[in-house]
């Protein structure tokens, strides 16, 4: 009735209506903003990154488009997988409010390389006889920290070393962050 009151009876147009609208709001409302945050950042091997975008001002009713690596996408959430490669990637996100105003903002997620650490365990002394036995440990570090998830390790084949059982020998192993192997050596080292 307030429109058939200012335009007449029969008068009522959308487009005119939203126009009007938006030609309001632009007086009295701020430039559309967003900020957008990760959970962790560098993020470790293995990790899943959280991002959230905050939108403020411009005309609520905000719609999310997120791009880059985001992944799993829902309104003004995603997630970021650093657990197939170690390297840096970028996410971005525009926010388009209900007047078509838009901002973006991008965040580049570093990743923690993996480091690893063999350390020999037994024997004891550095020289070891041929057919002796000598005891590994390998360890996985993401920054200064153990890295969390599961590895294959693959112990080097070498005809004059074999790593496991001599009688059946083992390559590769699987394990957390540390793991474990012995080594038969066949022919000086």
């Amino acid at each position: 009735r307030c429109w058939e009151g200012a335009y007449g009876t029969g008068t009522w147009d959308q487009k005119k209506a939203d126009a009007m609208r938006r030609e309001e709001n632009k007086k009295h409302k701020k430039p559309l903003k967003v900020k957008l945050n990760a959970s962790k950042n560098p993020a470790d091997f293995g990790d899943i990154v959280l991002l959230t975008a905050e939108a403020s001002d411009g005309t609520a009713g905000y719609k999310y488009t997120w791009g880059g690596c985001a992944q799993d996408a829902k309104d003004n959430k995603a997630k970021v997988l650093n657990s197939m490669q170690c390297k840096p990637c970028t996410a971005s996100v525009t926010v388009t409010d209900q007047d078509d105003e838009s901002a973006s903002a991008s965040v580049t997620i570093q990743c923690t390389a993996l480091k690893v650490k063999l350390t020999k365990e037994r024997p004891m002394e550095n020289s070891i006889p041929i057919g002796g036995t000598a005891t590994f440990k390998a360890e996985v570090f993401s920054g200064d920290k153990p890295a969390s998830g599961s590895f294959t390790y693959l112990w080097e084949h070498n005809p004059d070393v074999l790593f496991g059982d001599p009688k059946n020998p083992k390559y590769e192993t699987t394990g957390g962050s540390t793991a474990r192997n012995s080594a038969s050596f066949r022919k000086p080292e």
